[in-house]
C-alpha cells in the first residue's frame, strides 16, 4: 500500500459506551491501462487483427497487487466490555482503534495491534539478523515458562523453534507456553523430563517442537549456564551421564565364563585391548591360579596381581568378590592387596600324627608364618581358646565388634588355626558372610556370634546364628570356626543389638543406645524373705545367652523395715537365717534413710533364680553374665 488511506471511526452515540474498530486489510489485483493490440492474421498476415480474436476491444496492460484496507465496527457497549470484531473473510486484522463516547480525536494510546496481526517488529532484513520473530524474554515463573512471541504462534507444528532469554533457573520438571498456547513439557536430550538445573536464570534457551513425545513436547536443543541431559552411552563415542557414571555402568561387570576362562562383556563393547584400560569386576568364580580373562571376545590375557616384593604372581579372589583390574598391555592386574593371612598355627590330627595345613597364596614369607606344632606328643588346639577377646555392641547401630590379640578357630576336619590381632565385625542388617547365617533377623532373639577363616584364600569375617554349636557357613572347604559370644535384639523395626561389652567371657549391659535403664527382672513384695523363705522364680533366657554358666545381678531396697534375697535355687532360708543364708541378702530394719546395693555372679542351676522381697523398693536387676567360651 503505496498510498495513505483514511479510515472514519465515528464515536458511540451513547453517554458511557466505547466502540473497538478493526482495521483489517486483504490482498488484491489491480489491472490498468487498457490498449487495443494487434493479434497475427493467420489468413492474412499483412493485416493484423485489431484486439483478441479481430474484437476491436482494449485490454488492460499493467497489473499491480494492493492492500486493501478497511475498518470494521464492533457493537458499541460499555466502556470496559466492548467486543472487537473478527476479520471478515479473506481479510487479516492489523490494528484495534478503540473510541469512547464523546471522542473526537484518535491518538496512539487508542491504537493497540491486533492479537495475531503478521507485522514484523522492524524491517525485513532486521528482522532476520535480529531473529525478532522466534525470540522473546521469559515471562513465566520457577518450572513453567512462558514468552510472547510477534507475529503471535497461533499453533505448534512438528519442527517449529524458539528462543528465550530465561527469567528463572528450573528446580524439576519443567514446561513451555508460547503466546498462551497450553504449556507442554520441556524435555531434555534423552527425551525424559527436567531434573532441575538445566535451565539457568538469565540463560538462552533453545526449544523445538516435537509432536512425537509424549503427545508433543518442547525439547531443549540448547541451554547456556545449564546441565545437558544426554542419553545413556551405548557405544564408544557416545557421552556418558552423571547417573552412568554414579554406578559405572560402561566399566563394572560381572564376569562370565567357566573356571580359569572368565569372560567380560562390557556394554559398549571394546575393539581392541590397550593399555591403562580399566574395569570394575565382580568376579562370578573364585579363583585357581591360573586364570585368564576375555573381553569383548578380543582373546584371553593372565589376569596377576603383585606381591608384596613387587612381582606379578597369579591372582588370587573369591566368589562374588568386587576388584579392579587394569591391563598393563601384556596381563590383567587385579589392583587389590594379595590376601594376607594371619599368622596361624595349621594342625590337622590323624592317627596320632601331627601334619602341617599348607599356607599357600599367602603373599607372606615364612618368617611372618608360626611354626606349626610338629610331634605327635603335642595337644591338639581348642576351639575358642583366646587372649584379650573383646565383643561389642553400641546400641546404635546394627554392627557387632570382635577383636582379639590371639584366638584359635577350628574346622570340621579338627585342623585349627590361630588368628592374631583379629579385628572383624557382623551386621544384624546383612545376610551371610558379616552377618545372619541364614533366614531373617528377628526383634527381642538371642544370636550367636562367630569368627569364621578361611585358609585357603585368607578370608575372615564374623557370622550371627541361632545355633550355639553349628551356623551355617557358606563358605566352602575346611572353614575354621569359632563361638566368640551372644547378642540380643531389641523390639525396634531396627533389631539392633542391645548395648553391650564383653571381655573375655565375661559380658554387660551398657547404658546407652537401646538400653536406657538397668535390666530389671524383678521388683516390689514377693515372696518371704525371711525363715522359712518363699521364694519365685524368676526366669533368666531374657538376660543372659543360652549359654551363660552364670549371671551377675544386683538387688536393692530403699529406707524402712524390709529385706530382698536373691537365690540360684529355693532350697536357701531368709536373710535372718544362720545356717543356708542366700547369696544375696540385704535388710533394713527400722532404718529410715538407707538405701541399700548388694550385687554377686551367681553360677546358674537352671533357668530360673528364686527371689524374694517384703518391701515395695525391692528390686532384682540383671547386669550381665559369665558365658561357657
Amino acid at each position: 500500500m503505496l498510498d495513505g488511506v483514511t479510515l472514519s471511526c465515528p464515536a458511540p452515540t451513547t453517554t458511557g459506551q466505547s466502540i473497538n474498530y478493526l482495521v483489517q486489510v486483504t490482498y488484491q489485483d489491480q489491472d490498468a491501462a487498457p490498449v487495443l493490440l494487434p493479434y497475427y492474421n493467420s489468413t492474412n498476415p499483412a493485416l493484423p487483427y485489431s484486439g483478441m480474436g479481430n474484437n476491436g476491444l482494449t485490454q488492460n496492460t499493467s497489473r499491480k497487487g494492493v492492500a486493501i484496507v478497511q475498518v470494521k465496527a464492533g457493537a458499541s457497549a460499555a466502556t470496559g466490555s466492548q467486543v472487537t470484531p473478527a476479520p471478515d473473510s479473506g481479510y487479516v486484522g492489523l490494528y484495534v482503534a478503540t473510541v469512547a463516547f464523546g471522542q473526537t480525536t484518535i491518538t496512539s494510546g487508542n491504537i493497540t495491534q491486533y492479537a495475531g496481526a503478521p507485522l514484523l517488529p522492524s524491517g525485513v532484513l532486521q528482522s532476520i539478523q535480529g531473529g525478532n520473530t522466534t525470540y522473546a524474554l521469559d515471562i513465566g515463573t520457577v518450572n513453567a515458562c512462558a514468552a510472547t512471541f510477534f507475529p503471535a504462534i497461533t499453533s505448534l507444528v512438528d519442527g517449529l523453534t524458539l528462543r528465550f532469554k530465561a527469567a528463572n533457573s528450573n528446580t524439576g520438571a519443567a514446561t513451555f507456553s508460547p503466546n498462551g498456547i497450553s504449556a507442554a513439557p520441556i524435555v531434555g536430550g534423552n527425551h525424559a523430563a527436567l531434573q532441575g538445573g538445566e535451565i539457568a536464570a538469565s540463560g538462552d534457551v533453545w526449544v523445538q517442537w516435537n509432536n512425537s513425545i509424549g503427545g508433543g513436547s518442547w525439547v531443549l536443543v540448547e541451554s547456556s549456564g545449564g546441565g545437558l541431559q544426554v542419553a545413556s552411552a551405548t557405544k564408544s563415542q557416545h557421552a556418558t551421564n552423571a547417573g552412568q557414571a554414579q554406578i559405572q555402568s560402561v566399566t563394572a561387570f560381572t564376569s562370565g565364563g567357566v573356571s580359569t576362562a572368565l569372560t567380560l562383556a562390557p556394554v559398549p563393547a571394546i575393539t581392541a585391548y590397550a593399555a591403562n584400560q580399566r574395569f570394575r569386576i565382580k568376579f562370578g568364580l573364585a579363583s585357581t591360579g591360573s586364570d585368564t580373562l576375555n573381553i569383548s571376545g578380543l582373546g584371553a590375557k593372565s589376569i596377576k596381581q603383585y606381591d608384596p616384593n613387587g612381582a606379578k604372581v597369579a591372582a588370587v579372589f573369591a566368589a562374588n568378590q568386587l576388584a579392579d583390574v587394569e591391563y598393563d598391555g601384556t596381563d590383567f592386574v587385579l589392583l587389590d592387596r594379595l590376601p594376607i593371612l594371619p599368622q596361624a598355627t595349621e594342625t590337622v590330627l590323624g592317627g596320632g600324627k601331627i601334619a602341617t595345613q599348607s599356607l599357600a597364596n599367602s603373599g607372606l614369607d615364612d618368617s611372618t608364618i608360626m611354626t606349626p606344632l610338629k610331634t605327635a606328643k603335642s595337644a591338639p588346639s581348642v576351639r575358642g581358646a583366646y587372649s584379650n577377646l573383646i565383643v561389642s555392641t553400641t546400641g546404635a547401630s546394627a554392627t557387632v565388634t570382635i577383636t582379639a590379640s590371639q584366638i584359635v578357630l577350628q574346622g570340621a576336619s579338627g585342623a585349627a588355626s590361630t588368628l592374631k590381632s583379629l579385628s572383624t565385625s557382623a551386621s544384624t542388617a546383612v545376610s551371610g558372610v558379616g552377618g545372619l547365617d541364614t533366614g531373617t533377623i528377628a526383634i527381642n532373639t538371642w544370636y550367636s556370634v562367630w569368627v569364621i577363616y578361611d585358609p585357603v584364600l585368607g578370608n575372615i569375617s564374623a557370622l550371627l546364628s541361632l545355633s550355639a554349636t553349628s551356623p551355617t557357613i557358606s563358605w566352602s572347604g575346611d572353614i575354621r570356626y569359632a563361638r566368640v559370644g551372644w547378642i540380643l535384639t531389641d523390639g525396634s523395626g531396627n533389631k539392633f543389638p542391645l548395648n553391650m561389652l564383653q571381655a573375655g567371657n565375661r559380658a554387660q549391659w551398657k547404658i546407652g543406645g537401646n538400653v536406657s535403664a538397668t535390666r530389671s527382672m524383678a521388683s516390689g513384695v514377693q515372696g518371704t524373705p525371711t525363715t522359712p523363705a518363699a521364694f519365685i522364680a524368676v526366669g533368666v533366657s531374657s538376660f543372659v545367652p543360652p549359654t551363660a554358666i552364670a549371671i551377675s545381678c544386683t538387688i536393692h531396697v530403699q529406707a524402712g523395715t524390709a529385706g530382698v534375697i536373691v537365690a540360684p535355687s529355693n532350697a536357701y532360708g531368709g536373710y535372718d537365717s544362720n545356717t543356708n543364708l542366700p547369696p544375696l541378702a540385704v535388710s533394713t530394719p527400722g532404718a529410715t534413710s538407707l538405701n541399700t546395693n548388694c550385687s554377686a555372679l551367681m553360677i546358674l542351676e537352671s533357668t530360673n533364680i528364686y527371689y524374694a522381697s517384703s518391701s515395695s523398693t525391692g528390686q532384682l536387676v540383671a547386669n550381665g553374665w559369665e558365658d561357657n567360651l
